[in-house]
Formats: structure tokens, C-alpha cells, sequence
């Protein structure tokens, strides 16, 4: 009678395991099925990848934000603009970089499809991730406290706050176009040029990316507003392209053993120092534009895009490669700002005129002590 009971108890168990498992194969298939759905929704181009339920979710995240920062009425001159830069397909490719939308603690709220050209890192692995996983560890603190602006007038008032900044993300992609571990992948320096995007919901940071480009890797032969110069760490010259002479006037021979900030405008020393910063502590740093003083009087609007070349064997700077670019003619030609715009005779003759005069006046002096 015992061993009966027995039996009987272990074949409904066995039945309730199986309605169990039947269920849940049933529940696990409805879900499945609900987030292919929800997948196929997404207005992203999906060929041929398999999503797990924590990145669908993730990225359908990412994109009710986008459409809710989309919605948004500015009440701001420039809400046409803003809106035409979010739809607009190609504007990455004239720009030669990436378009992306962060939020506020650093989540990827909108990326376009070609940053898989310039980092190798895919849309779909970065659409809602943090964008602190892939910075530098030494840059994460910069880039935090940009996407986490103080409240400020413009603020109030839903005007956007132009952003400007170089940070390292990580990039899978080698130079033979090969891609590595995300683990061993080196870091590249890209610029962000952007706004902040002020919205009932929190703040966004909408911006324009571009990798600084390699002295080494550049395709594009250099114009003719543009010219190449080497300098040591000391920023001093020992090398000067000869189409300089022909953009601000001076010769290789007028600036070689001559430091850097001997020639820019003496106000823009702030806009040098914040880029020679940036570019010895990431190794690439474009400035913002400065004056650069031309020969004979008068300056010229310049940019400069300089790497620092290491050394291999003791991997400390041993150079810096700077490709300069004038992005004017020249300003105040009869203004003279600094004694390298005048010539060196001219120096000579004045030093031979005021030389007497400080001689005759150490000999009347020492008249007087005789008297």
C-alpha cells in the first residue's frame, strides 16, 4: 500500500515538473518573441546581430531619449538648427567624423553608424553603454565635469553652451586595418565639438567627433595655407617648412633654436599653454585659433595639430610634429608686436645709437663724483 502511494506521489511530481518546464519554455518563447518585436522596431541597421535581452533593452532606452530630445520644442533661434543636425545623414561625412548625443552621467544616447570606421567599436555596442567604459582613466574626470555643466544663465534660459575638448577613447582599430581586443586596444585622441542641449528631462551634450589624424597617417597632401614644423620638448624650433616663408614671411633660419612663444601674439599665451597641456598629456592636441605674428609686422589667424613623437626605447617625448594651418591673410601689416618682426640690421643700428648715449651718460656721472 505504502510503495503505491509512493509511486503515485512521484508521477504527479514528475507531472508538475513538466507542466512547470512546459510553462516556462512557453514564457522564455512569448518573450523571445516580444523582443525580436521590440528589435525590429529599432531604426537601426541590424544585419546579422543577435541582441541579449540587457542590450535591447539598453538600447531601446537610448532611443526613446533620442526621440524625446527630438520632440522637444526650443524656444531658442537655433532649434531649427539643432533638429536639422540630429536628422541630417551626412553630415559625418563631410566632417569626416562621428555624431553623437551623451546625457548627462555619461550614457550614449545617439551615435552614428561610421564610428565602427574610426574606433572599430559598433554602434550597437555603444548605443546606451557608458562612455566612461571606453575613455582613459585619466580623462574621465574632465569629461565629467563637461557633462555636468554649472547652472548658469544660458541654462536658464535653454540657449546652448558651446563645448570644446580632446579626451582618449578606446580604438580596436590597428594601422592595417585590422581589429584587436578591446582589452589591448590602444587609445586615440578625439576632438568633441559640440553644445550642451538644456530640456525639461536633464541635460544632453549633442557634438561633433573627430579623431586627430596620425603626421604619419595623412592621406591628404597638405595645402597651401599649410605648413609643417618640428619642434623638442621644449617647443623650440629644429625643423620648418619652406612654404612657411611664404605664408607669414620667416625663414628657417629665423626661427630654428627660437621657442614657439616668441611667436604668437602675446594675448593668445593662454590658448598656447591650454593646448601644449592637452598635448603633452595625451600625446595629440588641435588648438583653438591664435595669432601668429607674421615677419615685418602684422599677424595672421593660425590653428595648429600637433602629435609628440616617443622615443622607442625609453618612450619619453623625444619630438613634436605640428602641421599648421593659416586661416587668414594678413591683419595690421604695419603693426609691429614683438622685436622678431624687426630686422635684425635695423636692431643693430638702433643698439649702436643708444650704446653712446649710455656711455656719455656713465661718464657725466662720474664728473659729478669728482666735483
Amino acid at each position: 500500500m505504502d510503495s503505491v502511494k509512493a509511486k503515485a506521489k512521484r508521477r504527479s511530481s514528475e507531472k508538475r515538473r513538466l507542466k512547470a518546464k512546459e510553462s516556462a519554455q512557453i514564457r522564455r518563447t512569448a518573450e523571445t518573441e516580444l523582443f525580436q518585436m521590440m528589435i525590429s522596431l529599432l531604426p537601426l541597421k541590424l544585419t546579422a546581430i543577435k541582441f541579449n535581452y540587457t542590450q535591447a533593452i539598453r538600447i531601446s532606452i537610448a532611443i526613446i531619449h533620442h526621440f524625446e530630445i527630438k520632440r522637444n520644442k526650443f524656444e531658442t533661434a537655433c532649434s531649427s538648427n539643432i533638429k536639422s543636425e540630429i536628422d541630417s545623414p551626412s553630415i559625418h561625412d563631410a566632417l569626416h567624423g562621428f555624431f553623437i548625443i551623451l546625457s548627462s552621467n555619461g550614457n550614449v544616447i545617439f551615435v552614428t553608424d561610421n564610428i565602427s570606421k574610426h574606433i572599430g567599436i559598433s554602434q550597437q555596442e555603444l548605443l546606451g553603454s557608458s562612455l566612461y567604459d571606453y575613455l582613459h582613466h585619466c580623462d574621465i574626470k574632465e569629461v565629467r565635469s563637461i557633462l555636468t555643466p554649472k547652472s548658469s544663465s544660458s541654462s536658464q534660459n535653454g540657449a546652448p553652451c558651446a563645448v570644446h575638448f580632446l579626451c582618449r577613447v578606446k580604438c580596436t582599430l590597428t594601422h592595417r586595418g585590422t581589429v584587436t581586443s578591446f582589452k589591448s586596444a590602444p587609445h586615440r585622441v578625439i576632438q568633441f565639438t559640440g553644445r550642451h542641449l538644456y530640456i525639461p528631462r536633464g541635460v544632453y551634450l549633442m557634438a561633433l567627433c573627430e579623431p586627430v589624424p596620425h603626421p604619419t597617417n595623412i592621406e591628404v597632401p597638405l595645402g597651401r595655407s599649410t605648413f609643417l614644423s618640428r619642434h623638442d620638448p621644449c617647443m623650440v624650433f629644429t625643423y620648418c617648412d619652406d612654404r612657411m616663408s611664404e605664408l607669414v614671411g620667416f625663414t628657417s633660419e629665423d626661427v630654428l633654436g627660437h621657442s614657439v612663444y616668441e611667436y604668437h601674439h602675446a594675448c593668445d599665451t593662454g590658448i598656447i599653454q591650454h593646448a601644449h597641456k592637452d598635448l603633452f598629456a595625451k600625446g595629440q592636441c588641435i588648438s583653438n585659433e591664435y595669432r601668429f605674428l607674421v615677419k615685418h609686422g602684422g599677424y595672421v589667424q593660425m590653428m595648429s595639430q600637433s602629435t609628440v613623437i616617443y622615443h622607442d626605447l625609453t618612450n619619453e617625448p623625444h619630438s613634436v610634429i605640428s602641421v599648421n594651418f593659416v586661416l587668414s591673410g594678413v591683419h595690421c601689416r604695419d603693426l609691429i608686436l614683438s622685436h622678431i618682426q624687426v630686422p635684425r640690421e635695423l636692431l643693430s643700428t638702433q643698439q649702436l645709437d643708444i650704446n653712446p648715449m649710455v656711455n656719455h651718460n656713465a661718464e657725466d656721472k662720474q664728473k659729478r663724483k669728482k666735483y
